[in-house]
């Protein structure tokens, strides 16, 4: 009995067809699945500030582990007392939507019982109206959570920028384009100077093709970064996660700055601290770009009128 009702004719055609489609994907795996060349560090650190030049929209997610030894002054005001302490920062996550084409942003910070008492603060702009969730924000301020949104409008309070120094404002810039492009942009005055040359390798992020620029600061890298004080530490970081005072004490600090290679876009930036034995901290930020953000406000019945006992409008 015939194994195929196919004539012999379709096994030839079939056959042909197989071997041509063989050919082909030996052709592309030999031509075009070579790596591309790297760029040098400068060259993608360019790439990716053009890049951030047209972005109207960003989802950006941070996260923080470790657990590292404060100082009495930085143990004082964690809430853990005025004595050196372990902080554990694992928990800690911070999310920034910023939409500049409809005006909107909503930042939340959440910290784990460990920092400050732990808790959830948010601050929403829709348009003209800022709503702000105290959580640890309130306990910073002397001000008990009571799980409201706190209405005020964004000219009262000079948008975020009202709410500097808190931690919903740093998650804010740390999400900004133009602070993370003009941040990227000054790590190109300090790559010759490091003891260790950064690297660019392709990866992959998201399915996509990306190039992973790798920096590694040592002792020496980092006690020049605290000679010159707390500036060049900005300049030097995407986001600051590092405290200026004791950098010369750390014993490296690791970043990783991924970025896609279609468009150079950031994908991702990781920071690795080894503060030998203070401890050591990881961040990790991730961005989406130019995708539809709902950003609304509160329920009305979650919403009180200003900051009582607090001077803000």
């Amino acid at each position: 009995m015939p194994s195929s009702t196919l004539p012999r004719s379709s096994h030839r055609r079939w056959g042909v067809l197989a071997s041509a489609a063989l050919a082909i994907s030996l052709a592309a795996c030999s031509s075009g699945a070579a790596n591309p060349t790297p760029p040098d560090a400068s060259g993608l650190v360019s790439a990716i500030t053009s890049s951030l030049e047209t972005v109207k929209q960003v989802d950006a997610h941070l996260t923080l582990a470790g657990t590292f030894t404060s100082s009495p002054d930085a143990a004082a005001a964690s809430g853990a007392g005025a004595t050196a302490a372990q902080v554990k920062l694992d928990g800690t996550a911070l999310e920034a939507k910023i939409d500049e084409v409809a005006g909107s942003a909503d930042v939340t910070v959440t910290l784990p019982a460990t920092v400050g008492g732990g808790g959830t603060s948010e601050v929403i702009v829709v348009g003209s109206d800022l709503y702000l969730k105290l959580g640890p924000v309130g306990t910073a301020l002397g001000l008990p959570d009571d799980g409201k949104y706190h209405h005020t409008t964004t000219a009262a309070l000079g948008g975020l920028g009202g709410l500097s120094g808190l931690p919903v404002a740093s998650a804010e810039a740390s999400a900004d384009p133009s602070q993370m492009a003009q941040a990227l942009s000054a790590m190109n005055g300090f790559f010759s100077g490091l003891a260790q040359q950064p690297t660019v390798t392709s990866t992959s992020c998201g399915g996509a093709s990306c190039w992973d620029l790798h920096v590694v600061l040592g002792p020496a890298d980092l006690a020049s970064l605290a000679a010159k004080g707390a500036g060049a530490l900005a300049s030097a970081m995407p986001f600051g996660p590092l405290p200026t005072a004791g950098l010369d004490t750390l014993g490296s600090v690791t970043l990783d700055v991924i970025a896609r290679q279609d468009d150079g876009r950031p994908s991702e930036i990781k920071v690795a601290i080894d503060g030998g034995s203070s401890g050591t901290a990881s961040a990790d930020l991730t961005f989406t770009f130019d995708t539809p953000l709902a950003i609304t406000a509160p329920p009305a019945g979650q919403v009180v009128e200003g900051f009582p006992g607090l001077s803000l409008p």
